[in-house]
């Protein structure tokens, strides 16, 4: 937890390399506990050797962000959180999206969850979603809130631009 407020203190510093998204993304579910992973269900549509240019330390830190974002909003600790990846775009684009059982409740809350500092957890910061913001935008990309149904759960949204 300081660890991620220190992060948001300092200024971002990217090194960007290209790197094949399926490598990026079992890098990051690999910083996972057993619990977790074993809560994730994927489906991955890209084709092997999709580029993305990106610091790997700085992304799978925003994707782990949003994932355990969605873990923690679950009802129950057995909720799964689904995590769909695709090139979109004429593949110009990878997309994450990463979807929650759970809903979020009051425009208030939907309008505030990128605020530094905001959280409606007792035991956080409010600082995931913002540090996984500012490093999607500072790799080209971005995250936002896509949807949030009560009959359908909550969807986050996250981009970043292929390599070339």
């Amino acid at each position: 937890m300081l660890r991620e407020l220190g992060d948001y203190r300092n200024s971002l510093t990217a090194t960007r390399r290209p790197m094949e998204a399926r490598h990026v993304l079992q890098t990051a579910l690999l910083q996972l506990t057993d619990t977790e992973a074993a809560r994730i269900r994927m489906d991955v549509r890209i084709t092997p050797g999709f580029l993305i240019e990106v610091d790997e330390r700085l992304i799978c830190q925003a994707l782990i962000a949003v994932l355990r974002n969605a873990f923690e909003a679950g009802r129950s600790h057995a909720e799964t959180v689904t995590l769909r990846v695709r090139s979109v775009e004429n593949a110009a684009c990878l997309q994450l999206l990463v979807h929650s059982e759970s809903f979020v409740e009051g425009g208030e809350t939907r309008r505030r969850l990128f605020q530094p500092f905001y959280t409606t957890k007792a035991a956080n910061l409010g600082l995931g979603l913002t540090i996984a913001r500012r490093i999607f935008r500072a790799h080209g990309g971005d995250i936002e809130l896509l949807s949030t149904d009560p009959d359908h759960g909550t969807e986050f949204g996250c981009r970043l631009p292929r390599h070339g």
